[in-house]
């Protein structure tokens, strides 16, 4: 049973996406688009006007989440430099989605062609290793404009991923310097290996249980 009006003879009264209120149950949840299929012009914008509230629900609540905002509530010490930090870096969710976006896709551009490049005889190793440390640096940075600098220092500190944390960023320096001071491309290799093994390690913390699954069919492997 849907708490909204209409106008009789079956003609819909115009539709405005912004009031969602009118598309919710009784009981406060929101009313499926699709539920039961459109049979005239006014339900068909009834459609549509529900999938954009659950959309906009959608996206509210995800900013919610990734601003801390979801109830969590936030400590009461944060005034150090990095909390002044943060928040003087406050931007809106627009630009947000477009530095992670465009962070996130440099980093897989320079992997991409660091992994191309990695075949060119003479200087194609130092190259691959400054793109694919580039990369990963990019990448790493690119959750940074979601949840804010504070909220990703404090995830990248965390007790589960502190070890893969501090592996990834002293292989970062030591291939770099590899590359460039020691010119040994064998170590730049190297760390460049480690470097992908610490990353993927950082990023299996974010999956529950992806940790266990992976030790455990390695486990598999080796026995």
């Amino acid at each position: 049973m849907v708490a909204r009006s209409g106008t009789a003879g079956g003609s819909a009264a115009p539709v405005d996406v912004r009031n969602c209120s009118s598309f919710r149950n009784f009981d406060g949840s929101p009313v499926l688009p699709g539920a039961t299929e459109p049979r005239t012009a006014g339900e068909v914008l009834d459609v549509l006007q529900g999938f954009w509230c659950l959309k906009t629900e959608f996206m509210d609540k995800l900013k919610q989440v990734l601003s801390g905002q979801d109830g969590g509530g936030g400590g009461a010490d944060g005034s150090g430099i990095l909390e002044t930090a943060n928040q003087a870096s406050t931007l809106a969710w627009g630009t947000r989605m477009k530095g992670f976006l465009i962070c996130f896709l440099l980093g897989a551009f320079c992997s991409i062609l660091a992994t191309c490049l990695l075949w060119i005889p003479g200087f194609g190793l130092p190259v691959f290793a400054v793109l694919y440390t580039l990369g990963n640096v990019s990448a790493l940075a690119s959750t940074m404009f979601l949840i804010g600098p504070l909220r990703q220092l404090k995830n990248m500190c965390a007790k589960v991923r502190a070890l893969a944390t501090a592996v990834m960023l002293v292989c970062l320096v030591l291939t770099l310097c590899a590359a460039f001071w020691w010119k040994n491309n064998g170590l730049a290799l190297l760390f460049c290996v480690l470097q992908f093994l610490a990353f993927t390690w950082y990023g299996l913390s974010y999956i529950p249980f992806a940790r266990d699954a992976v030790l455990k069919l390695f486990s598999v492997c080796v026995s």
